[in-house]
């Protein structure tokens, strides 16, 4: 018995593999493309673990822990009362401050304005749906704090006047 290939041949090095060339230009630009995308991860790369878990990867999680906390409630208030029509309106009205109260603290960690509104330009009041100007849990939030403390409230003393 031989330890060969299924399909006959044998296993073996870069000596028995036959390139066309236009599988040989193919590997060779594949292989140039994959030397230039290494450079470029050197040359920039990227946030951190902790500034991606914050801006991106805690997003589903905290969607996934809502999802458990609506279901608790649905689940609590069947298991103590029942299925029954004043029930079932009670069930709606404390999923209706449950998702009002979820989206507000996704907004407060994670709101970006949208790119027709100046951040920072007038004063940012706080409504119904918005806590804050920018999300504390954006890249945003760092600039947007930076600027905050460079130009202050009207009429304030200078910081840079202090120790």
């Amino acid at each position: 018995m031989s330890a060969g290939a299924p399909g006959g041949g044998t296993l073996g090095g870069p000596d028995e593999v036959q390139l066309t060339p236009e599988e040989e230009d193919a590997l060779r630009i594949g292989i140039e493309r994959i030397h230039q995308e290494k450079l470029q991860a050197l040359r920039d790369p990227g946030p951190g673990w902790k500034e991606w878990f914050l801006f991106d990867g805690a997003k589903w999680w905290v969607g996934l822990l809502y999802l458990v906390v609506d279901s608790w409630i649905v689940g609590l208030w069947f298991e103590r009362y029942g299925v029954t029509g004043t029930i079932v309106v009670l069930i709606v009205l404390s999923l209706i401050a449950a998702l009002y109260l979820e989206l507000l603290a996704f907004r407060y960690l994670w709101r970006r304005p949208a790119d027709d509104e100046h951040v920072g330009s007038g004063v940012f009041r706080p409504g119904p749906f918005a806590l804050r100007e920018v999300g504390i849990w954006t890249p945003e939030a760092k600039s947007h704090l930076a600027s905050r403390l460079r130009r202050g409230p009207e009429g304030a003393p200078d910081p840079h006047d202090f120790l």
